[in-house]
This record gives structure tokens, C-alpha cells and sequence, in this order.
């Protein structure tokens, strides 16, 4: 099977893989990054520009499950995978994020940072900028800092069922089931986000400082904030 990569002054390369091509992802650089179908060992296998084989991952149902979505970040340093796998009947997916830098070259298999999410399907990982991840479950997203090395920087839950979602460098949005009716909400989300949680009936007011281009800084402000679902309330700047 071919594949050819193209660029704004035309094709770059072209690249021949021996399995069916299941998901894939492309850097700014043309580096490549695919789950090749095999129901027995998937690979995931990133290529130069021209096809030359980089990095080979076999993968291990037993110990991760099966890769369904992945995504490389812009300059191809970095890919996170989503696993899903089902033992005991139990259903659990697993993020995993790899470092082809000098960190993940000192780590087994360049893994630098694994999260585990029982119960739930991880069907769309994506980098959002440079340093910018996010994790979208079933019901669910998770925003990750971090290249070299990775943290956890927000978890929001949703409370409806996510039918799809899109998203730019700056903004996440989602079609979201809509519980009450018949139809669909769309939910746009800002990549920085602060959340905070009270004890029902109780009233919630943020303080925060605001700093604009430079040094130059705004001041404080306070708001009272309105709950979005019962007992959770949100800021987004």
C-alpha cells in the first residue's frame, strides 16, 4: 500500500507500508505515524519523508490492548496512542505518551508517561500545540502539559454522552447527546480552564489577576460565579 505525503509546493514523499493503514498522523516535518492493522500484532510505525522506518512498536494486547487513535505533535517529537482492551470483561483504555528525544531515548521503548481510564473508551487523542494534549473520552476530556515530560493539567466532566468533537489550536468543542430533549448541544471549551467545586446550595465568588502583553498587569477582579451543572461551577479565560 502507498501512501504520499504532500506539502503547499507538492508532494514530499511516499510511503509503502506492508498492512492496512487504520489510523495516521503527520507532522509538520512529513514524519509519519500509523497503526497498521494486524489482529494479532498491531504496529505503530513512524517514517521519514521519504519512507525510511524510524521508530517500530509491536504491540502487546495482553500488556497495553489495541491502539485506536494516535496523534503526533508538530515538530514529530512526540506520540500519544490510545489502547483499549477488555479483560475479564471488564473495558479499560489506556493513554501513552512517547518521547523520540533525548528523554524518551533513555526510557524502555520511549515511553515517558502512561494513564489509565477504567470503564471508558478513548477514541480521539490530539495535540492541541507544542506542549498542549488532550485525552477525549466517552464522557469526558483531559487537558496534559508537557513534552519532555508529562503532568495532568485538567480533568472536565461533561455528563452526556460525546457524539463528536472538533477542535483548533486554541478551542475544544464538542456535540454532546442532550439529556432533557431531543437533538444535540454543541459545548465549545477554551484550552485554559479553571474549575471549581461547592457544597450544593452554597455560593461561589473567584478572585483572579489579570496580566496583559508585557509586564504590565491589570489588577484583580472577583465574580461571582453561575453554576453550568448542579453543584459545578467554571471559569474560562
Amino acid at each position: 500500500l502507498f501512501r504520499s505525503i504532500f506539502q503547499k509546493s507538492g508532494l514530499k514523499g511516499e510511503i509503502e507500508t506492508t498492512l492496512p493503514i487504520e489510523k495516521i498522523s503527520v507532522s509538520n516535518q512529513g514524519i509519519v505515524s500509523a497503526i497498521l492493522k494486524n489482529e494479532s500484532t498491531p504496529q505503530i510505525i513512524s517514517y521519514d519523508a521519504v519512507g525510511n522506518i524510524l521508530v517500530e512498536h509491536q504491540v502487546n494486547l495482553n500488556s497495553t490492548g489495541y491502539p485506536i487513535s494516535l496523534d503526533m505533535s508538530a515538530d514529530g517529537e512526540n506520540l500519544m496512542v490510545s489502547y483499549l482492551s477488555t479483560k475479564n470483561g471488564t473495558l479499560k483504555s489506556m493513554v501513552a505518551f512517547y518521547n523520540f528525544g533525548k528523554e524518551g531515548q533513555e526510557k524502555t521503548d520511549n515511553l515517558i508517561y502512561t494513564e489509565d481510564f477504567e470503564q471508558t473508551v478513548v477514541p480521539d487523542v490530539f495535540y492541541m500545540d507544542a506542549s498542549t494534549s488532550v485525552v477525549v473520552g466517552d464522557k469526558s476530556f483531559v487537558i496534559y502539559e508537557g513534552t519532555k515530560s508529562v503532568k495532568k493539567k485538567t480533568e472536565v466532566k461533561l455528563n452526556q454522552e460525546i457524539r463528536s468533537e472538533f477542535h483548533s489550536d486554541r478551542y475544544i468543542g464538542f456535540i454532546l447527546t442532550n439529556k432533557d430533549k431531543s437533538g444535540y448541544e454543541v459545548q465549545l471549551y477554551d484550552k485554559t480552564i479553571v474549575s471549581y467545586q461547592a457544597k450544593e446550595g452554597s455560593k461561589v465568588k473567584l478572585f483572579y489577576k489579570i496580566k496583559g502583553s508585557g509586564k504590565k498587569t491589570l489588577g484583580y477582579h472577583s465574580e461571582m460565579l453561575v453554576p453550568v451543572f448542579e453543584n459545578l461551577y467554571v471559569k474560562q479565560f
